[in-house]
């Protein structure tokens, strides 16, 4: 199963079904050549990009695979949100390059925010410019996650209807030690 992957087998997964949507004999073909970049042919090639993350409760460790995507922001409590050093890769569909992973440990409590470019990018506003206004909104993690995407939503230019707009925040949570079990087991049966 997918779950069983580490983040960038499942960037890799996806990328071979990306590049298969545009090849005539579907996934299967573009199984076969999932390490080959695409022709110059762009006609029927579909792209999409994705950060892909995974979570360890127990130790505050946070696996990203990215694919093309606009890096993760971190808020810290007590800190200023930074974007998150997530190498972007290629998008899912272009294929012939394998995806880097990049592990953060995450401090309890601070808020980790997952977005669009639709949020951050119009025509009247540059992506740098929104990527700035993106991250100076995100000024305290302490206060519930609605108020947050609230006040973010009110503060940058989301009216522009020219893209999808997402914004995905999550409060990093350590498991109480008390609800951690281990067990050693012998290696033969």
């Amino acid at each position: 199963a997918l779950l069983d992957l580490e983040p960038a087998e499942v960037l890799s997964a996806l990328d071979e079904i990306a590049r298969g949507l545009g090849t005539p004999g579907g996934v299967q073909q573009a199984t076969r050549a999932a390490r080959q970049p695409r022709d110059a042919d762009l006609s029927e090639v579909y792209l999409a990009t994705c950060v892909y993350a995974v979570y360890d409760s127990v130790t505050r460790r946070c696996t990203f695979a990215n694919a093309g995507h606009l890096p993760p922001v971190l808020v810290e409590p007590g800190e200023s949100a930074l974007m998150l050093d997530v190498p972007p890769g290629m998008p899912l569909g272009v294929g012939g390059e394998p995806f880097e992973e990049v592990e953060v440990e995450l401090p309890e409590g601070a808020l980790l925010a997952l977005y669009t470019d639709g949020l951050v990018e119009s025509r009247d506003h540059p992506l740098d410019e929104g990527l700035q206004a993106f991250v100076g909104a995100l000024t305290d993690p302490s206060r519930p996650l609605e108020d947050v995407c609230d006040h973010v939503l009110n503060t940058l230019d989301t009216h522009h209807g020219e893209d999808d707009i997402a914004l995905l925040m999550a409060r990093v949570q350590r498991l109480p030690a008390d609800s951690v079990g281990d067990w050693t087991l012998p290696r033969e049966p």
